[in-house]
């Protein structure tokens, strides 16, 4: 059996209401996207830190590209959540 709004005509007013009444779960879900993001982003930019760090400075070498090679791997399971 249907939901008694899924049989009722549509309409402007009854579509602005359902958007009004679900407006807090969207800034939810926008705000915790946004805190995932910058906390994949620290993880990359820790790891990828730490590999510049062993490299000693310098931006290119062995363990600058496998440091920013891992930070990516470490984003991984972030961007599949």
């Amino acid at each position: 059996m249907a939901a008694p709004m899924a049989t009722e005509q549509p309409t402007i007013n009854k579509a602005w209401e359902a958007l009004l009444a679900h407006v807090p779960t969207m800034v939810l879900i926008w705000v915790a996207s946004a805190v995932l993001a910058g906390f994949v982003f620290a993880v990359y930019a820790l790891i990828s830190l730490i590999g510049v760090g062993i490299a000693g400075g310098q931006s290119e070498g062995l363990a600058a590209n496998l440091g920013m090679a891992l930070g990516q791997l470490g984003q991984l399971p972030f961007t599949i959540l």
